[in-house]
C-alpha cells in the first residue's frame, strides 16, 4: 500500500474547493453532475471501497513499450490508494474498448467479470469525467500552457453524458 489514500471522491472535492478558491467556472450542468456524483458516492460507499495502489492517471500516453513488448508505466503524479476498479475505468474510458474486451480484461485483472464489478467500473467512468472536467476548469485559471484545457473539459463532459444515458445506468447504481 501507498502512504496516501486519495479516492476519486477526494480528488473531486479537492478540485471543487480549488474552483471556489480561484473563482473558476463550473461546468454549465454542474448541478446535474453533482447530483449524479452524490448518487455514485452513496452506491460505492454502501458497497465498500477496495483500496489498493492505483496510478489514477492511466491514459494511453502513460504506457511505454519497447521492441521486446515490455511495457512500462510512467507518470505517477496522481498515484495513491484508491478503489481497484478506478484504474480499470480510466483505462477503459481512455482507450474506447468495446464491451467484450473490457469484460476479458476485468476477468484477467479481477478473476471474474461479474455484474457488480462492471457496475462499479461504470460508476468510476462517470466519476472520472467529473474529476477531469473540474481539473480542466482549475487549469484554465492556473495554467498558461498551450494545451487548451477549455477544449479538453468541453470534450470530456459530453463523453460522460453518454455513460449517464446508457439504458443500464440505473441498474449499475443499484448493483
Amino acid at each position: 500500500p501507498l502512504r496516501l489514500i486519495k479516492t476519486y471522491f477526494d480528488m473531486i472535492e479537492e478540485h471543487r474547493g480549488q474552483i471556489d478558491d480561484l473563482s473558476a467556472a463550473l461546468p454549465r450542468d454542474w448541478d446535474a453532475l453533482h447530483w449524479q456524483y452524490g448518487r455514485i458516492r452513496r452506491a460505492l460507499d454502501a458497497a465498500g471501497l477496495d483500496l489498493v495502489p492505483c496510478i489514477n492517471d492511466t491514459y494511453v500516453t502513460d504506457f511505454m513499450a519497447n521492441a521486446r513488448n515490455e511495457v512500462k508505466l510512467v507518470d505517477f503524479e496522481y498515484a495513491s490508494n484508491n478503489d481497484r476498479c478506478a484504474d480499470l475505468a480510466i483505462w477503459f474510458y481512455e482507450l474506447f474498448f468495446p464491451e467484450p474486451i473490457e469484460d476479458e480484461l476485468i476477468e484477467a485483472y479481477l478473476g471474474a467479470c461479474r455484474p457488480e464489478l462492471k457496475a462499479r467500473i461504470a460508476g468510476y467512468k462517470v466519476l472520472i469525467i467529473i474529476k477531469w472536467t473540474l481539473w480542466a476548469s482549475v487549469q484554465r485559471r492556473l495554467s498558461a500552457r498551450l494545451l487548451d484545457d477549455a477544449k479538453k473539459g468541453a470534450w470530456l463532459n459530453p463523453r460522460g453524458r453518454l455513460h449517464l444515458r446508457d439504458w443500464r445506468w440505473e441498474s449499475c447504481l443499484r448493483a
